[in-house]
């Protein structure tokens, strides 16, 4: 647990100064919200993480696109997230509605 609130606590304060350097809509940033949010959930702080992981997306969103691979990529963390929060619930939920956005941008394997 100790080498997660290390990742966490350096994660914070690279946000903290990337947003205060590019500001809170610049990818950099918006890599590092995603990263936080990771490490965030990691330590069972779900709820927090569904926030950053929110903040993350909306901001990819706005300035790369629905479509963009790392916005894709925040999508899928939110799903996961999501998924587990509800305990995998049924089909119709936020969750599965997110995994199907992604899975057209899911790399696929090699048969």
């Amino acid at each position: 647990m100790s080498a997660i609130m290390d990742s966490f606590g350096t994660l914070f304060f690279s946000c903290i100064n990337q947003e205060r350097e590019f500001g809170e809509k610049d990818e950099r940033t918006l890599t590092v919200v995603n990263h936080l949010a990771g490490v965030t959930d990691r330590l069972g702080r779900a709820d927090e993480a569904e926030a950053l992981f929110r903040r993350a997306l909306a901001g990819r969103e706005e300035t790369l696109g629905k479509n963009h691979p790392e916005t894709m990529i925040t999508v899928n963390n939110l799903a996961l997230l999501l998924d587990a929060k509800k305990g995998n619930a049924a089909l119709g939920t936020e969750a599965d509605q997110m995994y199907r956005r992604a899975l057209p941008f899911t790399p696929r394997l090699k048969e």
